[in-house]
């Protein structure tokens, strides 16, 4: 029983390393970030939208994208203004699509 507490507390060390070196390097590459002007990028996911929801719902979501100086990819979900019903931000395009489907489960 020893043996397998230690496997695991070890594996747990080695994850919790291999994120921070993640993170780390996220932050030591910002020119990893996406040269994408935030237009297209809305555009892109109001595509999805059209796509996954019909074009009816495009206008339903509010969407922009916000940068960040710590390079962390984030995006929130909230109420919209009244011509729109539901707020999606993020740091992407990619962020806004994790949001659209965080709100449609």
């Amino acid at each position: 029983v020893r043996g397998h507490h230690m496997r695991v507390s070890i594996l747990s060390l080695l994850s919790i390393f291999l994120l921070c070196l993640e993170v780390s390097s996220i932050k030591a590459y910002p020119h990893l970030r996406t040269a994408t002007p935030p237009e297209t990028q809305i555009r892109a996911v109001q595509g999805l939208i059209q796509r996954l929801l019909g074009p009816q719902f495009v206008t339903f979501f509010e969407l922009s994208i916000e940068s960040r100086d710590d390079y962390a990819d984030y995006f929130s979900i909230g109420p919209g203004n009244t011509t729109s019903g539901i707020s999606l931000t993020g740091t992407s395009g990619v962020a806004l699509s994790s949001a659209l489907l965080w709100y449609l489960k």
